[in-house]
């Protein structure tokens, strides 16, 4: 089940006990990671540039930027204790220099994705949730990148003011000026986050322009953790955090945790056949394809962001039932 971590092992009481004696790197770590980001916010500030076309943003210096932005990214994810690798950088230096013009996709699993992604394309122009836009400190650096909300509650989704999606994501992928000029576009097309063991169906949207996509690969091995946002199981087993957010858990456990090691890989640019530019479909299924071959992990057929949300809302109600 791509959204069920049965990877993770329940924390026992010993497991606790030792979190407790760690809970201050956690806590340093976090600092850590919100002054970095306060810096950065504030960079972003400055060098931001008032600009008709709101939704492009408009930056001074671009390419001071994206160098900045990369380097806050790396610098978050040392602080959080991840060993970065990357591979295909030579795919992004091709699409900065105007050689290629792509929309980049990529695999979703956790929260930490936007630094992973940022760590070798600097600043992007996302397509996220509307309550995630809000969230302190990230959220204002997702907006400061020109993120466009999606209100999932309507039908197919919409964006905050109103408008198609999908027409949004088109026009936005054959801008010809991204990459060198303004923040490209990043889509995570399985619309959720998995826990990394195999890849859901692709929503067509960002492949309806028909133009070239940049596939990005996410592996985190954070040892016995899944780094995933996804449903897990309550209790533990510890009965010194009985009771608390199963997710601040985790993240309490990942932040402590040694050996951490995230791989960014970046695929050969994708272009579309003929018959892929008729039908977006084909061309996400083939694309997912590719990624999930370059993975190793199997296409999760009949497990769409669909699938997921209607998975969470049956257990948030059994979990209800049962309070």
């Amino acid at each position: 089940m791509p959204y069920l971590d049965s990877q993770t092992p329940p924390l026992s009481d010993a497991g606790a006990a030792l979190l407790l004696l760690l809970l201050p790197l956690a806590f340093l770590r976090l600092a850590l990671t919100l002054a970095i980001l306060a810096v950065y916010l504030l960079l972003l500030l400055l060098l931001q540039r008032r600009n008709k076309d709101t939704d492009v943003p408009n930056f001074r210096l671009y390419p001071v930027l994206v160098s900045a932005s990369a380097l806050a990214a790396k610098a978050i994810l040392a602080v959080l204790g991840f060993r970065l690798h990357v591979e295909g950088a030579e795919h992004a230096r091709a699409a900065f220099a105007g050689k290629t013009a792509t929309v980049v996709v990529s695999n979703h699993v956790s929260y930490l994705d936007v630094f992973a992604c940022a760590a070798v394309m600097g600043p992007y122009f996302p397509v996220t949730r509307a309550d995630v836009g809000q969230w302190p400190f990230f959220g204002a650096m997702l907006r400061l990148w020109g993120a466009q909300t999606v209100d999932r509650s309507r039908e197919g989704g919409a964006t905050a003011n109103g408008g198609s999606v999908t027409d949004l994501m088109t026009a936005r992928a054959r801008r010809t000026d991204c990459w060198r000029k303004h923040p490209p576009m990043l889509v995570f097309p399985e619309g959720t986050c998995s826990t990394g063991d195999a890849l859901l169906r692709f929503k067509s949207g960002c492949f309806v322009a028909g133009v070239p996509v940049l596939p990005l690969l996410l592996r985190y091995r954070c040892g016995a953790l899944n780094a995933g946002w996804v449903w897990r199981e309550r209790p533990t087993r510890s009965r010194v955090f009985r009771g608390w957010p199963v997710e601040l858990v985790h993240l309490a456990r990942l932040l402590v945790q040694r050996n951490k090691q995230l791989t960014v890989t970046l695929l050969p640019p994708y272009t579309p056949s003929p018959a892929e530019r008729a039908d977006p479909a084909l061309f996400a299924a083939n694309v997912r394809r590719a990624m999930a071959a370059s993975l190793g992990v199997q296409q999760q057929e009949g497990a769409s962001l669909d699938d997921a949300r209607a998975y969470y809302a049956q257990r948030i109600k059994g979990y209800a039932k049962s309070a």
